[in-house]
């Protein structure tokens, strides 16, 4: 699909998360498999040097629509359902998700200048994309892995942004939204203007949503 008019149901912004996919290792060093709350983050409740989400805090926009470093985990996604001008109408259902996972508390994902300290990173990025044409009961999808870099991968508040490679969802004015996602791959591109439908929702309690005991997030849709 190059383009369609979209028919906007639903534009979904980011989660700050508690949790982190991890590698396990015995003592020597050897790969292990690793359990669920090892592949969660581990201790929820220690953070492992990240902050944690346990109490409900004040979200100040637009700042909050950009990257939370501070946190193991997070996320921004989009949901849509788009349709043409036809009689009747054809379906495409549209997904596009970027994951940005800490390395090490406390690292930057961008630095300024040139040379090898430029390239050294403490953020991991996933973007992963989706296309569903509902009349022909076909589902295509791809994902994309990179480091944080300006120039490869990353996410910022204004004018919002979030990318990697050349998949983008970013603003095109002044404000959060208008916002415009553009993505291709070799077997279908995606090129598709969105309006906010409705003002910003705090999910959970006042933006905490509890996942168990001892973890949470902060989300927001809008």
């Amino acid at each position: 699909m190059d383009r369609q008019t979209p028919s906007f149901r639903g534009l979904c912004c980011p989660i700050i998360a508690t949790a982190g996919v991890l590698l396990g290792c015995t003592e020597d060093g050897g790969e292990t498999t690793p359990g669920i709350r090892a592949a969660l983050g581990g201790d929820a409740s220690a953070g492992n040097g990240f902050t944690v989400a346990r109490n409900v805090r004040e979200f100040v926009f637009p700042r909050d629509h950009g990257p939370h470093p501070g946190y193991r985990s997070e996320w921004w996604y989009l949901t849509a359902v788009v349709a043409t001008d036809d009689d009747p109408p054809r379906e495409f259902g549209v997904q596009f998700t970027l994951f940005r996972q800490g390395l090490a508390p406390g690292a930057d994902n961008d630095r300024p200048g040139s040379g090898p300290e430029a390239w050294r990173t403490g953020q991991g990025y996933m973007a992963h994309l989706a296309l569903s044409d509902v009349a022909a009961r076909r589902h295509l999808a791809a994902e994309r892995f990179s480091r944080g870099h300006r120039e490869l991968a990353g996410a910022q508040a204004k004018p919002f942004r979030v990318y990697l490679d050349d998949w983008q969802l970013a603003s095109t004015g002044d404000g959060f939204a208008p916002q415009r996602l553009v993505a291709k791959t070799a077997d279908f591109a995606i090129d598709l203007g969105l309006e906010a439908g409705r003002p910003i929702t705090l999910q959970g309690e006042g933006g905490l949503s509890r996942k168990g005991p001892d973890n949470a997030s902060y989300y927001y849709s809008v």
